[in-house]
């Protein structure tokens, strides 16, 4: 008779200790820091975000009170999220520590092991330590279910590879950034060791559940409990060696660890001997097999006796009665396997594949969720910040720009190289076939998905919205200043030697010089756009045809000399080589648009931060973030030598293909229709390209129009608050209430001051490069001689229009626009020795943020 494999889980279900932290005031010195740098409006529009991060922040200091209680730890998890949204933008405005223009709090945590008191103004170990202890209270979660009872087997799943999930991405988030303040707890080793018991105590619920619903699936609880092995003893490994080792409880946890790694051995050879001696009921075959399994189970089991003084008590009885069990078991398959089936049992059991169940759960979307004054802390990034990051742009504007001279040059290279051999339209024109080729019709299927000949019109409306919004607010932003300036002479001119703040004229001269730089962008911008334009409507009428569907551009061609004349086999040769090509170009001009994407989305801020607290190595964190770009160049260059190495492959083929091409000479309308329809869809994929990096352009363009008119508008409102306060005490004393005949005179000049002038703050034949840029781009235009090429992140102006030599539109080619508008150049700040009102000391202080 089969015995019962139903066995007691003697299974410790671990948890892990939570990081202790101390009550610190957040919200106190960055309000304070706002309202001194920023002032007090912007102060006010982040005080609810500031209120909120302090407020839970300290609930999150409660968590140990309510590990037990899991409605409780839901609601504290959901201030850990809140927590982390706000902080991530946060640490991403400001810097912390002791350092002019830091702000001075100070993060006091414990290690988890060894209680280690650790003091740290690194934003970076506060956000970490958050999301460590986030992954505690979901694993905490995970153990407070009782899975048999309740059937709660799934939350309790998920809270483990949540948990699982947030450890993995603490160790991706620290690897390389090992600071003293660290501890413990952020070590590869403690990350991955918790992310294996996170993985194990998964395959507990799935197994408790499978143990419940269908006793008899011996085979999948092997594989369940087999895994799980697998997993705490990888947790296991990490534990026992050091540094984990040295402040880990041999008895209260590494022991535990390889308990229950041996405990789910056995289980899973005591399962795989139960499936066996069903299948041996049933086929009479596979009892020896059966007893090798049970003796690896017991073998297991008292190799865990050595560990009986560091049990508990009711964990060292259950375990006593799965030892006994598993005996009792051993003993009836041998008794049955010596009396009925006589077979051998093998020397060592076969290996048992293990089933890892559940995808490691991300909750990455409940950290980045907007909340009320988001958008105030992104203008908040120190100024070194922001130069760290525009220092990279320029770094990949020099890669951006090879590379899309690289995609030019073999574009033009190629296009030449066919020109000369009339392809692709001369080998159309030879089949006697009244069809349309399958490469041409591709490249139409191409154009008609990008919108056709209706949606380049669009684009260029579109891209001419964007043109004449940027320009009406470069004017503005000139008139605000004009408007500004003219009112401080009148005033000058009121209150003569009485008014003796600094003049608009010295303080002004970099905001000028600003907008007549972005004033000349958008007039380069503008000329290019012309010229597309022009372009657009001159082959529009070719074009057109491109909206046709493909039997009407059939029945277009005309007929052929030649009717019914197969491709001969040179032509068809010639046709593989042909297709070949497009396709490498195809993937070329994918690559180029990847970069631009890329581009797009690359953001840095967090990376530049850590250079810029010395956490990462500038040179380190710059090649990191430039590995994709250099990845897209080395591929651009792989294509362009494989394209290259076609060529003489035509040149072959087509010395044999001459015959035939001299035959259908005589075709001379059927050859212009295709050279026209090739024309036609190189030209479309040229024009619409240069209007996505146009688009491009005009959107950065506005992008830093956008923050110069932020320090405008904040220079001009600063320069009102002080002429009203300047005009109120000037009232004040003409009517005796206050008795300093001039509250602003100016206090002594010091010996060997010299007044600046407001020519001296920028010349541009001699001021530096925006954050050490690449110097101006003195070569040849990389567009063969086409059109105006705005400066590549930051370089000089290229050779304005000329038209180009007379040859087929090419296919794609990159735009003039290189891909990313540069930014503008700074400037030296005003260097004024006399001391000024309070908002004069606001608006160098503003000067000094905006440069």
């Amino acid at each position: 008779t089969q015995s019962t494999w139903e066995s007691t889980w003697g299974y410790i279900m671990l948890t892990l200790p939570l990081k202790q932290s101390e009550k610190i005031d957040i919200y106190g010195p960055i309000k304070r820091s706002v309202e001194e740098g920023q002032g007090p409006s912007v102060a006010s529009q982040i005080d609810g975000a500031l209120r909120s991060l302090q407020q839970y922040r300290d609930e999150l200091l409660n968590i140990a009170t309510f590990r037990s209680d899991n409605v409780a730890l839901e609601k504290l998890i959901n201030s850990a999220k809140g927590y982390i949204c706000i902080w991530n933008n946060v640490s991403q405005s400001f810097t912390f520590g002791k350092e002019k223009g830091s702000i001075d709090v100070r993060f006091t945590w414990y290690d988890s092991y060894t209680r280690e008191k650790k003091v740290t103004t690194s934003p970076l170990t506060e956000r970490l330590a958050m999301l460590y202890n986030l992954a505690i209270m979901y694993s905490q979660m995970g153990t407070n279910y009782t899975l048999s009872v309740d059937d709660k087997n799934k939350e309790a799943a998920n809270a483990f590879l949540t948990a699982a999930g947030l450890f993995d991405k603490i160790k991706i988030e620290s690897a390389g950034l090992r600071t003293p303040d660290f501890g413990l707890d952020f070590t590869e080793q403690n990350l991955t060791m918790c992310s294996h018991i996170m993985k194990a105590q998964v395959q507990k619920c799935v197994y408790e559940k499978v143990k419940r619903t269908n006793p008899d699936k011996f085979k999948l609880m092997a594989q369940l409990t087999i895994q799980g092995a697998i997993s705490y003893g990888l947790a296991y490994s990490v534990a026992s060696t050091p540094p984990m080792s040295k402040a880990a409880d041999p008895k209260s946890f590494v022991a535990v660890l390889q308990f229950n790694e041996y405990q789910f051995m056995s289980l899973a050879y005591s399962y795989t001997a139960a499936e066996y001696e069903k299948v041996c009921n049933d086929t009479a075959e596979g009892m020896g097999k059966a007893v090798t399994n049970i003796r690896k189970a017991v073998e297991f089991l008292e190799i865990l006796s050595v560990m009986e003084k560091s049990l508990s008590p009711s964990v060292l009885s259950v375990y006593r009665e799965m030892v006994k069990h598993c005996k009792e078991k051993k003993a009836y398959l041998e008794d049955q396997n010596n009396k009925i089936y006589h077979e051998t049992p093998p020397a060592k059991p076969e290996e048992i594949e293990g089933k890892a169940f559940g995808k490691i759960i991300s909750i990455d979307a409940d950290l980045i969720k907007p909340f009320e004054g988001q958008e105030v802390f992104a203008r908040l990034v120190p100024p070194a910040v922001r130069m760290l990051e525009e220092e990279y742009k320029n770094e990949v504007g020099v890669l951006m720009n090879n590379a899309f001279q690289l995609a030019h040059k073999i574009d033009s290279t190629q296009d030449g190289f066919l020109g000369k051999h009339g392809l692709p339209s001369c080998l159309h024109a030879a089949t006697g076939e009244q069809s349309l080729p399958d490469d041409l019709w591709a490249k139409i299927k191409q154009c008609k998905e990008k919108g056709g000949v209706a949606g380049i019109a669009s684009m260029l409306g579109g891209i001419g919205g964007m043109s004449d919004g940027n320009l009406a607010r470069i004017q503005e932003l000139g008139e605000q200043l004009k408007k500004e300036e003219e009112e401080d002479m009148a005033l000058r001119t009121k209150w003569g030697p009485a008014w003796s703040r600094v003049p608009s004229q010295n303080l002004n001269p970099a905001m000028k010089k600003q907008v007549e730089y972005h004033f000349s962008r958008y007039n380069m911008g503008k000329d290019v756009d012309a010229k597309m334009k022009e372009m657009f409507e001159t082959k529009k009428e070719v074009m057109a045809m491109l909206d046709l569907e493909k039997a009407d551009i059939t029945a277009k061609i005309p007929k052929s000399k030649h009717a019914g004349a197969a491709l001969s086999p040179a032509a068809q040769a010639l046709t593989n080589l042909m297709k070949n090509l497009g396709d490498l170009k195809k993937e070329s001009e994918g690559i180029t648009e990847n970069m631009m994407k890329t581009l797009e989305n690359d953001s840095v801020t967090n990376e530049m931060f850590l250079v810029h607290q010395k956490i990462k190595d500038k040179k380190t964190a710059f090649d990191e973030l430039k590995g994709k770009y250099l990845t897209f160049q080395q591929d651009l260059e792989r294509i362009a030598k494989e394209r290259e190495a076609l060529f003489p492959q035509i040149d072959s083929a087509m010395a044999t293909f001459k015959g035939e091409k001299e035959a259908t000479a005589g075709d001379a309308e059927r050859s212009a229709f295709f050279k026209n329809l090739d024309e036609a869809c190189n030209t479309f994929g040229l024009v619409h390209s240069n209007i996505q990096q146009s688009g491009h352009f005009h959107t950065q363009l506005g992008t830093h129009i956008n923050k110069l008119m932020t320090n405008i508008n904040d220079y001009v409102m600063c320069r009102t608050l002080e002429k009203t306060d300047i005009e109120a005490q000037l009232n004040a004393q003409n009517l005796g209430i206050i008795g300093n005949k001039n509250p602003y005179m100016r206090p002594p000049v010091p010996p060997g001051y010299k007044e600046v002038e407001a020519s001296a703050y920028y010349n541009p034949e001699t001021a530096p490069r925006p954050y050490g840029g690449p110097p101006p781009y003195s070569g040849p235009s990389p567009y063969g001689g086409g059109y105006g090429v705005p400066p590549p992140y930051g370089g000089a102006p290229g050779p304005r229009y000329s038209a180009p030599p007379p040859r087929a539109p090419s296919g794609y080619q990159p735009s003039p626009y290189m891909g990313q508008y540069p930014g503008p150049p700074t400037y030296p700040p005003h260097q004024s020795q006399n001391k000024r009102s309070h908002f004069t000391s606001m608006l160098l202080i503003l000067s000094l943020i905006h440069i």
